[in-house]
């Protein structure tokens, strides 16, 4: 993945996430993962490019949670 579509991924994530949560989140490309930090949990999750889609899928309501 190019670095500039990684952090467009990357951005979408956090926007996504702060309109549907109203909580703060911020996402970084970090050698082929991402790394989410939320204020709750205070620990960074390390994610795929692949789980950060779906993450965005399911806050957008595409796919309930199973």
């Amino acid at each position: 993945m190019k670095p500039e579509t990684a952090q467009q991924l990357a951005s979408a994530y956090a926007r996504v996430w702060e309109i549907t949560t109203h909580e703060p989140c911020t996402v970084t490309h970090d050698r082929g993962y991402f790394i989410i930090k939320h204020p709750y949990p205070a620990r960074p999750r390390r994610v795929t490019a692949a789980q950060l889609i779906k993450g965005l899928d399911r806050l957008l309501g595409f796919t309930p949670r199973a």
